[in-house]
């Protein structure tokens, strides 16, 4: 348990101060009191207020991860227009919860490689100062819009689809979030370790690693709080500080201790790409709703011959020369194009993999034979439509001929064209 005279004498360090001062800006930051938050919003303008709370038994510190014009101005039951028309954005927080610093260390490294292979070489990383690790993007990485939606306005459930995508994809998709930590521990000593029974762990024979670990989602709702960075922690009197991805491995809890901490990294304070991260996460999303709602006007028939390429609309041609941008959203249209107009796994396979030679930074091979994986398990589902502008206006690829302005998406371009030349060959 932290006492008083610790929290004085490290949160009245001048370069915490510093730091605790500039990352509050639009933020609310709020004290708890061992047991209880302070009273909210709260804002903190001047080391006398952070010195003052301290003196009255602030333990640690919790920020907001929407940023407001006002924090002031949250006051009272507020309706979701007015949160829209005060929050000028938010920083996106995976916020991995686990009894087992190990586990929580393996998800995190996969979470970090997987924002990397969509784009996002900037991420933030710190130690939540008990069993955790917050993972972070900020919110200039992200696009302005997706699907229509503006992002700044798209929250809680833009932050909830990411972080569900994301669960996702590091195990149901690429299953290395059980495989890793299954090569770290024995499923006995996960047991042990969690004091989870086996038969919960495999209630089917297959390990479940969300049953010992979570990547919260249920959390994130407006105005919701995270330990603030360099943040002391109420419970096991470690600081919640950053640390470089490349890091992750090596730290240890000594690092975190109070006597120990050096105030050099920032935290959400590098901006990347997150464009594609936004894309991909969105669609996944609406595969998923029409799965659950087993759409069957989405479902296409194969044609019983595939369609000849020299009938492909100009969308794929210009796909198939290579891009500079939007290679990963190419992908998906490709593959998805190419089985619903009647091409085969392995012509699939052979014509993605001349595709991905003509691009002028090739997509890594392991991405590629992911994307395949997961989409020769789907049943046959249409690319998406032409008037989606995240897609083919967004990679530079709509460039329509007199053709598409009949037809509403690529396949129906090419299975178009192919009935009417069989049709004209019947006539000759």
């Amino acid at each position: 348990m932290l006492r008083p005279s610790q929290c004085l004498k490290y949160y009245s360090n001048p370069e915490f101060i510093e730091f605790f001062l500039e990352f509050a800006k639009n933020r609310e930051a709020v004290p708890r009191f061992l047991n209880t938050f302070g009273q909210r919003p709260q804002v903190f303008n001047y080391k006398d207020e952070v010195i003052s709370v301290v003196r009255r038994g602030a333990a640690s510190f919790h920020f907001s991860v929407e940023r407001w014009v006002n924090p002031m101005v949250l006051k009272g039951d507020l309706k979701r227009s007015d949160l829209d028309s005060f929050r000028t954005g938010w920083d996106l927080i995976l916020d991995i919860d686990c009894p087992v610093l190990d586990y929580s260390r393996i998800c995190a490294r996969l979470l970090i490689d997987t924002l990397r292979t969509l784009g996002v070489k900037n991420t933030s990383l710190k130690y939540s100062g008990n069993k955790g690790f917050h993972v972070g993007v900020n919110f200039e990485s992200f696009p302005e819009k997706v699907g229509g939606k503006v992002i700044k306005d798209y929250f809680p459930e833009a932050a909830r689809i990411i972080n569900e995508y994301l669960s996702w994809f590091i195990e149901d998709e690429l299953g290395l979030l059980s495989e890793k930590i299954l090569e770290k521990d024995s499923i006995e000593m996960v047991s042990e370790r969690t004091g989870l029974p086996v038969k919960d762990l495999k209630p089917e024979g297959k390990f479940l690693p969300y049953r010992v670990l979570d990547i919260d989602s249920i959390a994130i709702s407006s105005r919701h709080l995270i330990r603030f960075p360099y943040s002391l922690h109420e419970k096991t009197g470690l600081a919640s500080i950053p640390l470089k991805p490349e890091e992750l491995e090596s730290f240890t809890k000594e690092q975190a201790r109070p006597e120990n901490v050096k105030f050099e990294l920032g935290f959400l304070n590098e901006h990347g790409d997150a464009k594609e991260l936004f894309t991909q996460a969105f669609y996944w999303y609406e595969r998923e709703i029409m799965k659950k709602k087993d759409l069957p006007s989405h479902e296409v028939v194969l044609p019983e011959h595939a369609v000849p390429q020299s009938l492909f609309p100009p969308c794929i041609e210009l796909i198939r020369r290579g891009l500079v941008d939007g290679r990963k959203r190419s992908l998906f249209i490709l593959t998805n194009f190419l089985r619903c107009t009647g091409y085969d796994w392995k012509s699939i396979e052979s014509v993605i993999s001349d595709w991905n030679k003509f691009n002028q930074k090739p997509l890594k091979e392991s991405y590629i034979e992911s994307q395949l994986k997961w989409t020769k398990a789907q049943r046959s589902l249409l690319p998406p439509n032409c008037s989606n502008n995240n897609f083919y206006k967004s990679i530079g690829v709509c460039r329509p001929d007199n053709f598409c302005r009949r037809i509403k998406n690529p396949v129906t371009y090419a299975l178009s064209k192919s009935k009417n030349l069989k049709k004209d060959l019947k006539r000759t």
